[in-house]
Formats: C-alpha cells, sequence, structure tokens
C-alpha cells in the first residue's frame, strides 16, 4: 500500500518504540531538596534513552520523540 501523506510516511510503530526502549532506555526516580514544597522535597522522575555517539541514530531519536507529541530533550553527549 503506497503512503500517501507525510503523517503515513514518518510512522513509527509501537512496538519497534517498545523494543527500541527496553535495549536502551531506563526509568529513573530522584529525590530532591525544595524548600517551596510542603515536605521540603521533590521527587522527579524520568524515562531515558542513551546511545552512545558512535551508534549515531539520530533519526531513530528524533522519531520516538516526534512518537510521544515532541516531548523530551533530544542531545548529544561528549565522545569519551
Amino acid at each position: 500500500m503506497p503512503l500517501n501523506n507525510e503523517k503515513e510516511k514518518n510512522y513509527l510503530d509501537p512496538w519497534s518504540v517498545t523494543g527500541f526502549s527496553d535495549a536502551e532506555g531506563c526509568f529513573m526516580i530522584s529525590v530532591r531538596e525544595n524548600p517551596a514544597s510542603m515536605l521540603g522535597l521533590s521527587v522527579v522522575v524520568c524515562f531515558q534513552i542513551s546511545l552512545h555517539v558512535k551508534d549515531r541514530l539520530g533519526a531513530i531519536l528524533n522519531s520516538i520523540e516526534a512518537f510521544f507529541g515532541g516531548i523530551g530533550l533530544n542531545k548529544q553527549g561528549k565522545d569519551k
């Protein structure tokens, strides 16, 4: 079936996101001091996908970010 519009061309299968996240992703929970909070603490929850710079999979990371509606931060770290 031919792809007729831009949305179909950029479609990313949810199972691809699941598999990639399972291999390269993690969830983190941090507790930080926050004087503005009633308890003086705040909880920060984060999901992260990390790749080595040599993998150069920016296109897939951009596709995953688009899959979640642009939520997230896509940045490149230093090459060690």
